[in-house]
């Protein structure tokens, strides 16, 4: 009985809801605050790179830039690791990717 009293209750509309709730939690957990700062952190990086190769075009102490952006260019492939790792650890599916019928 309480088999098809459930089934009764869960109609489409219902499942379309609880589905799309599913979906926004999802999303709320995969954009939290680290995954935030560490997207800034490489836009930041990327324009001090970009600032550090317009004063090595300009002849600028070219040693010192240039080893700035070899520094740059390390801290960029490790914080793009690290947002990775944050994507995965916190996936976000779909409303078609939930949903069964």
């Amino acid at each position: 009985m309480v088999i098809h009293r459930l089934r009764d209750f869960l109609t489409q509309e219902i499942i379309n809801t609880i589905v799309k709730e599913v979906v926004d939690l999802c999303e709320k957990e995969s954009n939290n605050g680290n995954a935030k700062r560490l997207q800034k952190h490489i836009a930041e990086n990327k324009k001090a790179m970009d600032n550090l190769l317009k004063a090595l075009e300009s002849g600028q102490a070219v040693n010192i830039i240039a080893k700035r952006i070899t520094q740059k260019k390390k801290e960029q492939v490790e914080l793009s690791t690290q947002l990775l790792l944050e994507t995965v650890q916190h996936p976000v599916s779909s409303m078609k990717d939930i949903h069964f019928s």
